[in-house]
């Protein structure tokens, strides 16, 4: 492929071939291989189209190759075929051995006989020699106990060359008669019928070529960078969640220089803090001081313990719910209060001027003689309706 040069030809490219040339460098190298060698590239050839891939990816604007002015036009023309004959047939139906048929030197030949004459089977050999889509399938004589393989010469005629290509059923189409198309009712069906479309233009087809050359192509850079090995320095596992490797690993060959730049700028708290770690690891007593270090982690700890406690028990939630409790408690004092004043206001003190009342009386008024003097209070046993309000007067009073 390296050999292939850019060439320049005084004909004018057409439409199709103008458009091919509009394609990346390495692809019109792709088509001018397609077109000069007339078949799918191979392993070594697809190797090449990457590295050339690769190359115009990285800028390189010479070592390519482009399609000639006409090229397609011309690989799509093929030399006059002519089919002469076919003789020596032999395994084919019911057909006798060494029988032939010729179609003479004319544009138009007309095949007719009677009934099993071997119309159709000499039709079967020309559908299996062309690679019809719509191929019969051929038998050999059952009246034989071994039938013999299917085989045929053909006699063609190439830009007016005769010559005579041997033919088997087990070897296929003839590479001659590929692009050959035989009609018949069969194949009219697949054409016409309900199927899908199956005529392709040339430059249709060409086109699928490229497209899975491309894919093949894709496939290949795939493989290769799985092969190599990334020049990025490892990263320690406690930091593969850092926003700086994070980044690190996004870096592309497209990442712009301007990004880079901002991202590794090195600012007066990076070299401070830089300033003060060589400042802790220069320290002679790296024991000592690391043992302390643990100490004041410990201190810490507690400190950090009792302060969580605190907080937690003067939480919002907590005293939230010491005021709740408390209003609630001061809600149903008063409650109680008003309940009592009504049901006891005004009432008479059930039990006043019978027997336990009065002694009860005799006692308060001893002690209170005893310790404060003669009492100016007597009870009058008759006024027994002595309303409660009174009474607590009267204790105010003693």
């Amino acid at each position: 492929m390296n050999s292939i040069q850019e060439d320049h030809h005084s004909q004018e490219p057409d439409g199709f071939e103008a458009w091919v040339n509009e394609r990346p460098k390495w692809l019109q190298s792709a088509a001018r291989l397609l077109i000069d060698s007339k078949r799918m590239p191979n392993e070594e050839e697809i190797a090449e189209l990457a590295r050339l891939c690769f190359k115009e990816a990285s800028g390189a604007k010479e070592g390519f190759s482009k399609i000639i002015p006409g090229a397609l036009a011309q690989a799509a023309q093929r030399p006059e075929l002519r089919i002469n004959n076919i003789s020596g047939v032999s395994g084919v139906n019911a057909i006798k051995a060494g029988a032939s048929i010729a179609f003479g030197n004319t544009n138009l030949a007309v095949i007719y006989g009677a009934n099993g004459s071997g119309k159709t089977s000499f039709s079967r050999i020309l559908k299996q020699a062309c690679g019809s889509r719509a191929k019969d399938e051929l038998l050999g004589n059952v009246f034989s106990k071994e039938p013999p393989p299917a085989t045929a010469d053909i006699e063609l005629s190439l830009n007016g060359k005769a010559q005579s290509v041997p033919w088997t059923l087990s070897g296929g189409a003839l590479a001659h008669l590929r692009h050959v198309h035989v009609f018949d009712t069969k194949t009219a069906q697949m054409y016409m019928g309900k199927n899908e479309a199956t005529y392709e233009p040339s430059s249709m087809r060409f086109n699928s070529s490229l497209i899975t050359i491309c894919d093949r192509v894709s496939t290949f850079l795939k493989q290769e960078k799985m092969k190599l090995t990334s020049k990025l320095p490892s990263t320690p596992p406690m930091l593969i969640h850092a926003a700086p490797i994070q980044w690190l690993n996004t870096l592309k060959a497209t990442t712009k220089p301007e990004v880079i730049e901002q991202k590794c700028e090195y600012s007066k708290e990076l070299d401070d803090e830089r300033v003060a770690i060589e400042t802790a690891l220069a320290q002679k007593d790296v024991e000592g001081r690391l043992k302390a270090i643990a100490q004041d982690r410990i201190v810490h700890k507690r400190i950090k313990d009792g302060i969580d406690s605190l907080k937690l028990g003067l939480s919002d939630e907590t005293i939230q719910a010491l005021i709740t409790a408390r209003s609630d408690a001061k809600n149903k004092r008063n409650i109680a209060n008003e309940g009592a004043k009504k049901v006891f206001s005004n009432v008479a003190l059930d039990g006043v001027g019978q027997g336990t009342w009065m002694a009860l009386w005799r006692h308060a008024k001893e002690f209170s003689e005893n310790k404060w003097g003669q009492s100016t209070i007597t009870p009058k046993p008759h006024n027994a309706a002595l309303a409660v309000k009174d009474i607590q007067v009267l204790f105010q009073k003693w």
